[in-house]
């Protein structure tokens, strides 16, 4: 909210090196703490917009509570052996109503406000997130004054809480893939004794492994807890006496007072740190990693995650008239992030998303990233702070799965915090530099080691005073190793550099573009202007104005563009003033030039007042039909180029046109730190349209295509990933324990099946290129022990996801639990795979299979073999036994690509759909199918695919807001 920031510093020089060795990964999550989230909003577009991949968000026990009283009641919980009784009763039938209210607690989630912090509705709020590609953690603290325990002995207070967290967990759980906890926030900041706080993080470890472990089972995930503690404040190391030190002792040590290494109370240690410069909050890390390698030794060390951070507190901003919107706290935001992942934060969640409600000297917390409206439901965002646009960059380099390259700094580059990634899925790189100093650096960039092509187009990002994320220079690879330009002070930038050789810059110009104007001018066209003027008139609806504009796109296939960049020549309307604008993408293209008017244009509202208020914005349908891509920012009356980065929309079209919208929005309903009501800017902006000389472009970069002769296929051996058995009669519910057991056991027995055994076996296949309609070979190995056996092969006609050692013979799938054979008809099916095979009864042997094309028995990357015993006089009563981990499965397949139907890429377009990219063999006919339940065989065809001549493919689901969940899967015909 600040003018134009004029450096008056000297200018330093320095040059940075890229060089090709990998020290580590990216964070598994950057995220966010919640704001507002509430149904009927346009937070998820926003949210979309940040890039982030997690949320942490508060639930209390006051918020989200169980019915009335935990069943049984508490008092009748009088002992161990109680507690133990009850558990076991709850986990036999976890959904069950006998002890968790389930009717209750749902609408307790689909319907309460966590008011009166943040308006959120978690079912909404999650479902929204989840869909985006999200993971959530749940902070849900249980203090004593929720949950009273008065002593260890005191069990009716233990199975309370363990109650509670069960069913929150299973809940979460099974709803949104919820595997991230923490049970109590800042306890050194609580009131709370440290033994307490132990006894109460190992009920709810207990509590957290059961209810995961259930719904594995239940509805075959594969979810792993992850507690994170203590969740101390203060930085790294300031609560590790006496709190994190008695967490990594006692890590071990269960609540019945155990002491096992297959036991861990926590999973992650957590902490919050404010206020420090990045250099302070990546030395604190570095100190914490060498005390955790030094207590834990010789076990790896926990990761580390930090679930709080920023550049301040929100109390201390509420002191200061320092903003996160003055340059140095945004710029100290992106060297904070960088020191961070430098030392190795596993996750990392931003204080916080919207500025909510604060009672204080100012109204709103003035540390979080997004305006919102806090008064009036549904609380929309109404834009974003310089801080935000600092760590979307960040996260659009160092988003999860990619790897850190080496980068060294010399001179006065060693004053600025970088790092540089590469993104294997996209195929390119990403340079960040933070400049958190009040010197601006004039820079070089050393890229040899990447052999890269000097002609490659490269894109630099701005966050500063005069650019909030847009493109500043559009350039070469060659051009930037001499001059990448002058970082300004208190700034971040992105240097995106795509890794693969690219055809020629297409420049796509607009085949339509008007301005429309609001009020009594709103039936009025003026379509053939040669300038389109976008203004938030602030007491004149007839002067509210925004801009219209549409481009055929080429037919270039979308998956392999590199670039597209939304080019606009614009100034201020007249004056020398800093100016801003929203650009959005939006999915109607059925207008055009010369009759669009505001009364009949797409995503316009009608009749709204004027005034400078987020309730004052104008558009509507955002995160239906309407996308938010960037923001452009002007300085001056002289026109110059703008740039917007509107790649990642333009890969997940499959229209052949695209259109766009500029508007100048209210962004907060308060000025800081004036406290002036409303958003008033000073002018409005001025954009040359293609009546004009330099009218609205894109433009495009596309990788050039490489024609390469594929390799020869060679025999792979793979080994079983899952191995189960499975045994009938009395021991139909039990699963068999393997370790225990010392082999696997296939044995014929008639009905009722009292000692009848199968094995099933499972092969995953990522990084294989199969040949599908060629034969595999199934082996397994004899154990030290074994009889003479005759043993038939099937395998399974659909994929088995949920398949892990606890099935039994009533839940394996296609399982004939009245025959010993498998199924043939119904839901799950399998089949019998050529005859039976006679073993004879030696040790330590292998014995192969043959399967005639393999392709038809590969799902989701999964083949699914069982071995049943065959009725026959040469069989021994003691059984076929077979060593365990001892199955491969022999294929046919090109070394070095990947496997067919990889996915490469999944985005969530901006209008709710989801395209899925595909890396699949050359020419291949692929089918999508889908269902809304992942073990249902009531899979449809939605679309049948041609992968190109390199193999890539890609499918658009537009009616995937349709549904609440729903699952794919891809398939050769």
């Amino acid at each position: 909210m600040a003018g134009v920031l004029l450096s008056l510093n000297e200018v330093l020089g320095g040059s940075i090196t890229v060089q090709a060795n990998i020290i580590g990964p990216t964070p598994s999550i950057i995220g966010y703490n919640f704001g507002h989230f509430y149904p009927g909003s346009n937070t998820r577009d926003w949210w979309r917009y940040s890039g982030v991949n997690g949320v942490r968000i508060f639930i209390s026990p006051g918020s989200i509570l169980l019915a009335a009283s935990p069943q049984p009641p508490a008092n009748a919980v009088t002992n161990q052996a109680s507690f133990i009784t009850q558990k076991a009763a709850l986990r036999a039938n976890p959904v069950g109503t006998n002890y968790i209210n389930w009717p209750y607690l749902t609408n307790e989630y689909a319907n309460t406000d966590l008011y009166p912090i943040n308006h959120v509705k978690v079912n909404y709020a999650l479902g929204q997130v989840v869909s985006l590609g999200g993971h959530a953690c749940a902070q849900i603290t249980v203090s004593d004054g929720s949950f009273h325990i008065a002593s260890t002995n005191d069990w009716g207070g233990q199975w309370a809480l363990w109650q509670y967290y069960y069913a929150q967990a299973f809940y979460l759980g099974s709803a949104f893939a919820v595997d991230h906890y923490q049970m109590y926030n800042e306890p050194n900041n609580a009131g709370i004794t440290q033994a307490d706080f132990l006894q109460r993080l190992q009920i709810v470890a207990d509590a957290l492994q059961a209810a995961l472990t259930d719904v594995n089972s239940f509805y075959g995930t594969s979810l792993n807890p992850h507690l994170l503690a203590p969740v101390s404040a203060g930085n790294a190391t300031s609560a590790f006496v006496g709190w994190g030190d008695l967490l990594v002792t006692n890590r071990h040590l269960s609540f019945f007072g155990v002491t096992s290494t297959n036991f861990w109370l926590f999973q992650d240690y957590d902490y919050h740190q404010y206020g420090a410069a990045g250099a302070g909050f990546g030395s604190d890390l570095a100190s914490l990693n060498a005390l955790l390698i030094s207590y834990m030794s010789p076990e790896p060390p926990f990761p580390v995650s930090i679930s709080e951070f920023n550049t301040r507190t929100a109390s201390s901003y509420d002191a200061i008239t320092t903003t996160i919107d003055s340059p140095a706290d945004y710029s100290r935001l992106g060297s904070i992030a960088v020191n961070l992942m430098d030392n190795g934060i596993s996750e990392m969640y931003a204080f916080k998303f919207s500025q909510v409600s604060y009672s204080g000297n100012y109204p709103v917390e003035k540390n979080a990233m997004y305006y919102v409206e806090n008064t009036n439901s549904p609380y929309n965002v109404g834009g974003i702070t310089k801080a935000g646009e600092v760590y979307r960059l960040f996260t659009k380099a160092f988003a999860a799965g990619r790897t850190l390259l080496d980068t060294l700094k010399y001179t006065d580059a060693t004053n600025l915090d970088v790092q540089t990634s590469y993104d294997p899925i996209l195929g390119c790189y990403h340079v960040y530099f933070a400049n958190s100093t009040a010197n601006p650096v004039n820079l070089s960039v050393n890229l040899a080691a990447l052999n890269l092509p000097a002609t490659n187009k490269v894109l630099l990002e701005e966050v500063s005073e005069n650019a909030y994320g847009g493109g500043v220079l559009w350039t070469n690879v060659g051009a930037i190793q001499s001059s990448l330009g002058t970082q300004p002070a208190y700034s971040a930038w992105l240097l995106t550099i795509p890794n693969g050789a690219q055809q020629a810059e297409q420049i796509i110009t607009a085949m339509d573009n008007a301005q429309v104007n609001d009020g009594t001018n709103d039936n009025m066209n003026y379509g053939g202007a040669t300038t389109m003027i976008v203004r938030n008139n602030p007491t004149n609806t007839a002067s509210r104005s925004v801009a219209f504009m549409k481009f055929q796109l080429p037919t270039n296939n979308p998956n392999s563009l590199q670039f597209a960049l939304l080019s606009l020549h614009a100034s201020t309307a007249s004056l020398n003033s800093n100016v801003q604008v929203h650009v959005y993408a939006l999915t109607n293209t059925a207008w055009s030039q010369g009759t669009i008017t505001w009364s009949n244009a797409p995503n316009l509202k009608s009749n709204i007042p004027a005034g400078t208020m987020i309730t004052n914005a104008v558009g509507q349908g955002q995160g239906t039909s309407l996308f938010i891509v960037g923001q452009l920012v002007v300085t001056s009356n002289s026109t110059s180029e703008k740039l917007i980065d509107v790649t990642s929309y333009l890969r997940s079209q499959t229209n052949s046109m695209v259109s766009f919208l500029v508007s100048q929005d209210p962004r907060w309903d308060v000025t800081l730190p004036s406290l002036a009501v409303g958003d008033t800017q000073p002018d409005g902006i001025s954009i040359t349209s293609t009546a004009g000389d330099t009218g609205p472009r894109l433009r495009l970069v596309y990788g050039a295509a490489e024609m390469v002769n594929p390799p020869a296929p060679v025999w792979t051996n793979l080994v079983e990933t899952v191995e189960a058995d499975i045994w009938g009669g009395t021991n139909a519910a039990t699963n068999v324990n393997l370790v225990a057991q010392g082999y696997i056991m296939i044995k014929y027995y008639p009905s009722p099946f009292g000692s009848a055994r199968k094995a099933y076996f499972q092969f995953y296949l990522p990084g294989v290129n199969l040949q599908t309609n060629t034969n595999a070979v199934f082996t397994v190995t004899t154990s030290a022990q074994t009889f003479a056996y005759d043993a038939q092969l099937w395998a399974l006609n659909q994929d088995y996801p949920g398949l892990n050692t606890n099935v039994t013979w009533n839940t394996a799938e296609a399982n004939d639990t009245n025959s010993d054979n498998l199924l043939t008809n119904g839901a799950y099916t399998a089949t019998a795979i050529g005859a039976p095979l006679f073993f004879p009864g030696a040790t330590s042997t292998a014995y192969s299979f043959m399967i005639p094309a393999i392709g038809s028995y590969l799902f989701n990357n999964r083949v699914t073999v069982v071995l049943t015993g065959v009725d026959n006089t040469n069989d021994n009563s003691g059984g076929l036994r077979l060593a365990l981990g001892s199955a491969t499965l022999q294929v046919l397949a090109v070394p070095g690509t990947v496997v067919t139907n990889r996915v490469t890429g999944i985005a969530a377009n901006g209008n709710g759909s989801f395209t899925i990219s595909f890396q699949g063999t050359p020419s291949q006919t692929y089918r999508v199918l889908a269902a809304t339940n992942l073990l249902t065989t009531n899979w449809l065809t939605i679309s049948t695919n041609l992968a190109a001549t390199n193999g890539i493919w890609s499918f658009t689901d537009l009616v995937a807001t349709n549904y609440q969940a729903r699952f794919y899967r891809a398939a050769t015909p």
